[in-house]
């Protein structure tokens, strides 16, 4: 009743008495207006497009990956990993892991990035650098020994790869084996492979091995080529920071830890702090990745301080673990809505449609989101579909008479209320809409013609 009661009182505001326009593009005109946007470098024209398309086919999930990569051009990488999300939990294509795996790593997100990482090793789509963002993640998390265990799957697949030659130099530091780091180190560099972070990590080993002047000098190279300073004080400290040989919790012990992280992070967004309760979760995650809850509760931080598109991006993180949870989805769908992305609520609740597609109640909702998308047709055909599955329910007939009068049909939105009213005698709101559109009509009415002007009554 809310949805209707929200409907109607716009479409009475804003749009009773003009024609609403149809859509003319098809969707293949709008997906291919969409890739021109995107090949010239119109990647903000291309998003827009590309949503349009979705609306239009909610199901063609390669869109939203699409409108991901542009939204990655525009640097809005939180609309794109909420994006990568959705499509990998719909199809659970490891690819899609792989594109927001960098997005992660931009967020400080390492171990759910080793996580994701770990999981396109499996799924067999991986690619050297996944192999060694994963062996870095779990080496910075303290699993040495799993690091390794991808290191060598790494080096089967690729055996000359430099990015992995460089994580095992970094496995090694951790392990405090520097003479074999820095033999990982020089064998890059005489490989022609220069940059600012090998210099510091040849830096940092040597100064822990008491080779002075050998780190001196290689920390002036880091420096030189804008990278980080080094000295004898500084490796011992960041040394010392390191986890090594850290062994992975039980189930047990893991769930234990969650369950004190969330009992936590509630406290502190219950007691006003959902900055420091999102930070504290996001510190979580690195050491308990792939667990939804985390994820959720740091949406509802984002909600406490209105931070609508983080919360977004949060929750379809947590539906893509767990990804058969309608909660999620009816969560990223309101979402939507109240960030007043009502194209990308209709997608949403398209989604759900499709993969509900007997469900009338889903097709009514989705008619709802077409409305507030300003689809009037599309959102017509979804109530004809929940009426066809559903006739003996009045919200229906309602939510279409709704529509029907904002598309000044009244004849037929006439009849929609009366049927309505004949299955739900108590829906006041189809009782006076009924009497707005008798009066539209030139019938009588209770509601005073004279409240409309003559080319509202007769368009």
């Amino acid at each position: 009743m809310k949805n209707r009661a929200i409907a109607l009182l716009l479409m009475l505001v804003l749009t009773l008495g003009i024609p609403c326009a149809k859509a003319e593009d098809t969707l293949q005109a709008t997906f291919d207006a969409a890739t021109e946007a995107f090949s010239n470098g119109d990647y903000e024209s291309a998003s827009k497009l590309l949503t349009d398309t979705m609306v239009l086919a909610p199901q063609e999930l390669i869109v939203r990956v699409y409108r991901a990569m542009s939204y990655e051009h525009l640097g809005d990488h939180a609309s794109a990993i909420a994006d990568y999300s959705v499509a990998y939990a719909l199809t659970l294509n490891a690819s899609y892991l792989a594109y927001r795996i960098p997005l992660l790593q931009a967020m400080d997100l390492y171990g759910q990035a080793a996580a994701d990482a770990q999981r396109v090793i499996e799924a067999g789509a991986a690619g050297e650098n996944h192999y060694a963002i994963a062996i870095h993640a779990l080496g910075m998390m303290g699993y040495q020994a799993e690091a390794f265990e991808i290191l060598e799957k790494g080096f089967a697949a690729y055996p000359d790869s430099f990015s992995l030659i460089s994580a095992r130099g970094t496995l090694r530091y951790q392990l405090g084996d520097f003479e074999a780091a820095l033999n990982d180190y020089q064998a890059l560099l005489n490989a022609g492979i220069e940059q600012s972070a090998i210099y510091y990590n040849i830096a940092e080993a040597a100064y822990l091995l008491g080779q002075d002047e050998a780190a001196k000098a290689a920390a002036e190279k880091s420096v030189a080529m804008g990278g980080l300073n080094s000295t004898k004080e500084t490796a011992k400290e960041n040394y010392d920071g390191l986890l090594k040989n850290v062994a992975r919790p039980s189930a047990m012990e893991e769930a234990a830890l969650l369950s004190a992280a969330l009992k936590e992070g509630q406290r502190l967004i219950d007691t006003g702090e959902p900055v420091n309760a999102i930070d504290y979760l996001l510190g979580i995650s690195n050491t308990l990745p792939n667990h939804a809850a985390l994820y959720a509760l740091c949406a509802e931080g984002c909600d406490a301080l209105g931070d609508r598109q983080y919360k977004n991006t949060f929750n379809a993180l947590a539906l893509s673990i767990e990804n058969d949870s309608l909660d999620y989805f009816e969560k990223i769908a309101t979402g939507y809505e109240a960030l007043g992305g009502y194209d990308d609520y209709a997608v949403m609740r398209g989604i759900l449609v499709y993969f509900n597609s007997e469900n009338a109640a889903m097709h009514n909702n989705f008619a709802f989101a077409l409305r507030l998308a300003d689809r009037p047709e599309q959102a017509l055909d979804e109530y004809n579909r929940a009426i066809e599955l559903d006739d003996a329910t009045g919200y229906y007939y309602g939510g279409r008479a709704d529509l029907l009068l904002q598309m000044q049909r009244y004849e037929e939105a006439e009849k929609d209320y009366a049927r309505c009213l004949e299955l739900d005698p108590d829906d006041s709101m189809a009782q006076a809409s009924l009497e707005i559109c008798r009066a539209l009509l030139g019938k009588e009415s209770s509601v005073d013609p004279a409240a409309f002007s003559d080319e509202m009554k007769n368009p």
